[in-house]
């Protein structure tokens, strides 16, 4: 799915078959099982397969704005996808902090959501599901003073989980007033384990 660019965006592309594979196959290797055992899992209603589902899902988003600039400063995810509830009409939540809220920004996440649940649909035919992220922005601001979803950040029992956060001195695609850009990769992989660290998250090859 091409991303066009609108001011201070570079284009970008989420190539959304290779997401859902691999989620499929993080899912095969926690389970011990095959893919296709995954896939017969997720059309049955499995609710832990669903929830493991949805979380690989949302680590390949988390790195995925990762990789686009230094608007985007942390990826949350909470709610069933990590408490084994999820179905196969549950969506995703995830919490995104900004370094500050801007119409670039909302637009990437409304067309990753987009491919996202155009993906779902096609691969499990559950189509009553109109999206599948479920997102709320939150500032730096409001991350600080725990106001709106900031409060969730600092919550003792929503425990959502940091999927990925970057440094305060990151540059890349949405940084406003950039002096020394860097050459990035507009498609990222999604991470083989649940450990590992920025500097080892591989990408995903477009097919």
């Amino acid at each position: 799915m091409l991303i066009e660019a609108p001011s201070g965006l570079l284009s970008s592309e989420l190539v959304i078959t290779p997401v859902l594979e691999r989620a499929l196959e993080q899912c095969a290797r926690r389970s011990n099982v095959d893919r296709e055992a995954v896939l017969d899992l997720i059309l049955c209603g499995d609710l832990q397969t669903h929830s493991a589902f949805r979380y690989a899902l949302a680590k390949a988003v988390a790195w995925y704005l990762g990789e686009l600039g230094a608007t985007f400063r942390a990826v949350y995810v909470h709610g069933s996808a990590i408490t084994d509830t999820a179905g196969p009409g549950s969506d995703i939540d995830v919490i995104v902090v900004v370094d500050r809220r801007c119409a670039e920004a909302d637009r990437v996440i409304r067309l990753v959501d987009l491919a996202l649940t155009n993906g779902y649909r096609r691969l499990t035919g559950f189509c009553s599901l109109s999206s599948l992220l479920d997102v709320h922005v939150v500032d730096l601001e409001e991350e600080r003073e725990g106001r709106g979803f900031g409060a969730v950040l600092h919550s003792s029992w929503a425990a959502p989980l940091c999927l990925w956060r970057g440094g305060p001195a990151r540059s890349g695609a949405l940084e406003p007033y950039p002096t020394h850009r860097t050459q990035v990769s507009l498609t990222p992989r999604l991470c083989r384990t649940a450990s590992c660290s920025p500097a080892e998250t591989r990408r995903i090859e477009p097919h």
